[in-house]
């Protein structure tokens, strides 16, 4: 399906449209771009709109194409989206919408080398994982900053929200060997629905007793050792479970007065095809993560934070902002782009297009999940999965393995804290 974006004459006429639709450069395009984001382009605010729009959709591969007879402007998605052209957009949209500063990060990197271990200094055998929940604002701003080394954008996010930095205490200083974190789930999503065969109003009366997880992975050295599954065990552990119960306990949401009590499905995807990461993760003989499909390619990673405040303050003029209250969801800019499409009078599906399909993975936490969201059973049978035990398997299954091979040991010895300069 070619989902191109057709501009409305009024949008496609002023001078900085026709700048970045017919020849510009990149840096003459950032610079329109720039142009728009205050008050002083003397372009209406669609206008101001329009152009930031086009630049990002130009900055990601779209192309122009027009029609004399009925006077309109399309960009067209790119025909084919390779494996190397895929990590190039997450490199470029990640340098234009970087979660944290780089001046934030430089603040705090020597702190975050003294939360790393030294890979000489590392005592495989004595590798002892725990989860630690973020509490306090130190421990937020750790996980923060190491979120930051994720080749993919990551945005902030909205809804309900669990975070864990996962500490060995089997060695010296505890240090961090990786962070997980849990968020609501967006409101639709194909694959995971027709997995899980539920109607629209069980969707929303049950969506609830899904969260995604948002972030997953290892820091080095454990990344050597696979420290990505060991991430993938606890995630699915009784302990993350457990937390999310007391953490949303009796809490109700404003729209729709549900309550999250229930934790039954955890849903991950991945970029690049079938994931590795989630590959052969099993326990008490079966795949903990399922791979259920792949996405359409939406979203909103390739929209820069100038179109998405322009959006805002479109929407603003009209007071027409999507509401974003506990139990609204996490999709919020989703929504919010949908309507100033909507007001634009441009396709939003064709926007939110970016090509990039990821991979979709679920984790059941009860033997009944998917019976519980259908609405067929009323009370979850959950499985028993404590941290403990999956940490063991881990270490059976993968890290053995990881810690007699010359080569990986050689990898983790190499790996200085110090200079682990991810955040340039």
């Amino acid at each position: 399906m070619d989902y191109g974006v057709i501009l409305p004459p009024r949008l496609a006429q002023s001078r900085l449209a026709d700048l970045v639709l017919n020849g510009a450069s990149r840096e003459e395009r950032l610079a329109s771009q720039s142009a728009v984001a205050g008050p002083g382009s003397g372009l209406r605010m669609d206008h101001r709109v329009a152009v930031s729009l086009i630049v990002d959709l130009r900055d990601s591969g779209f192309r122009v194409t027009s029609d004399n007879a009925s006077r309109t402007v399309a960009l067209k998605p790119p025909r084919q989206v390779s494996r190397s052209r895929q990590r190039a957009l997450l490199s470029r949209w990640k340098q234009k919408n970087p979660l944290e500063s780089s001046k934030w990060l430089t603040d705090r990197a020597a702190f975050v080398a003294t939360q790393l271990v030294t890979g000489s200094d590392l005592r495989i055998d004595r590798i002892a994982p725990v989860l630690q929940p973020c509490n306090s604002p130190d421990d937020h701003a750790l996980f923060r900053s190491l979120n930051a080394t994720w080749s993919a954008p990551q945005g902030r996010y909205l809804g309900r929200r669990v975070r864990f930095i996962v500490r060995d205490i089997g060695n010296s200083g505890h240090p961090v060997m990786g962070i997980l974190s849990l968020g609501s789930s967006i409101v639709r999503c194909k694959e995971r629905d027709e997995h899980i065969g539920w109607s629209a109003e069980r969707r929303r009366k049950n969506l609830i007793s899904i969260m995604d997880v948002t972030v997953l992975g290892a820091v080095p050295p454990y990344t050597y050792l696979l420290g990505g599954k060991l991430m993938c065990y606890l995630a699915a552990s009784n302990q993350v479970r457990d937390y999310y119960r007391a953490r949303y306990a009796d809490r109700q949401t404003e729209q729709l007065k549900r309550y999250g009590n229930d934790l039954a499905l955890l849903v991950t995807s991945s970029l690049f095809g079938r994931s590795s990461l989630y590959n052969r993760v099993r326990y008490d003989g079966e795949d903990l993560f399922e791979f259920v499909g792949q996405t359409g390619g939406f979203g909103t990673t390739h929209l820069s934070d100038t179109t998405v405040d322009l959006m805002k303050a479109l929407l603003a003029s009209s007071n027409a902002i999507p509401s974003n209250r506990f139990g609204d969801g996490p999709n919020w800019k989703m929504r919010l782009v949908r309507a100033a499409c909507d007001q634009l009078g441009i396709s939003h599906t064709a926007v939110l297009h970016h090509g990039l399909r990821k991979s979709l993975y679920v984790a059941q936490t009860a033997h009944n999940s998917l019976e519980f969201l259908r609405g067929e059973s009323d009370q979850l049978l959950y499985r028993y999965r404590p941290a403990k035990a999956v940490v063991e398997y881990w270490k059976e299954r993968w890290l053995r393995q990881r810690a007699d091979n010359p080569e990986i040991i050689e990898q983790v010895r190499g790996f200085n804290p110090k200079k682990w300069q991810y955040w340039r």
